[in-house]
């Protein structure tokens, strides 16, 4: 194996081990943080995060319905995240292998986001439009990573 083709995959593999460690610190923290371990679903939280005690209380049997969904499927991306980072690390890269696992990592992905935008919706249609419009804040906040900082 050529030298520059070792240095790749070390650096694919550092850069796959720290993202894997950020995932693993994110729910280890969001455990710690709510110890009774009902955190709201993550895909969803951003809608929810300044809404009345009221609104919230009448939300929170759709939210567990909606976090016990998704459960599954987060479980899918990180075994087809595992399985693509082992393929990555192996001393003969399967380039077929790899693709067919990031394929499978790309389908799941997808239906995580796909859930999540019906989930959405569905979360938009039973609050009032003041607070749709309170809950976009955080969406019109977040700036384009590609955007220049001399605005």
């Amino acid at each position: 194996m050529s030298v520059n083709r070792r240095r790749v995959i070390n650096w694919v593999l550092v850069v796959s081990l720290s993202l894997n460690l950020l995932v693993f610190g994110g729910i280890a923290a969001r455990i710690l943080i709510d110890p009774n371990g009902r955190p709201l679903p993550q895909n969803l939280s951003w809608i929810l995060d300044d809404l009345d005690e009221a609104t919230l209380a009448r939300l929170e049997p759709r939210m567990d319905e909606y976090r016990d969904a998704m459960r599954p499927l987060r479980g899918e991306i990180f075994r087809a995240q595992v399985g693509v980072n082992g393929l990555l690390t192996e001393e003969q890269l399967n380039e077929e292998a790899l693709n067919a696992a990031f394929d499978e990592l790309r389908e799941v992905a997808m239906r995580y986001l796909e859930i999540t935008q019906q989930q959405t919706v569905e979360i938009f249609t039973q609050i009032t439009p003041e607070q749709r419009v309170h809950a976009m804040s955080f969406m019109r906040e977040r700036r384009d990573p590609g955007a220049d900082d001399d605005r």
